[in-house]
């Protein structure tokens, strides 16, 4: 027979009623709070931007374009092609003043390029309803400028 009752081979919650609650808060408090740490370090200076502050948007048209497609103006016209993917693409045309794209010299409506090109389709369809110089300022762009990137 053991002396100490700490010894003892029972379950927690018959010698501490409630035990087993406190243990779970405990674990939700801890979960939370590293939660909260690590959301605090996504803005890189440690703290939570608050909502007031106008932060540049990382998802902007313009920079999602830029991260898939090199981006080059001509005359009355924007071309792109793909970074990586699909080498068939050779090239993706958006004509000023019109709706729809040309993909290799073929034109694609919005809902053909969603279909063909996926996520990227999607990107370029979002490019297409924008007017031309919507296009331009979107990707950082001006009139009668020449941009490789």
């Amino acid at each position: 027979m053991l002396a100490s009752s700490r010894l003892r081979s029972e379950p927690i919650a018959a010698w501490r009623p409630g035990a087993h609650r406190r243990l779970v808060r405990l674990a939700l408090l801890g979960l939370a709070l590293a939660g909260f740490a690590a959301l605090s370090g996504l803005d890189g200076v440690g703290g939570i931007a608050l909502a007031s502050t106008p932060s540049p948007e990382p998802t902007a048209l313009g920079d999602r374009i830029h991260a898939r497609f090199r981006v080059w103006v001509e005359d009355e016209s924007i071309r792109l092609r793909p970074i990586e993917g699909d080498p068939a693409i050779r090239s993706i045309a958006l004509e000023d003043e019109e709706e729809e794209a040309t993909v290799n010299g073929k034109a694609f409506s919005n809902e053909e390029l969603r279909a063909f090109l996926g996520k990227d389709g999607e990107l370029v369809a979002e490019l297409a309803a924008l007017d031309s110089r919507e296009r331009r300022a979107a990707l950082g762009v001006d009139d009668g400028d020449s941009e490789d990137r």
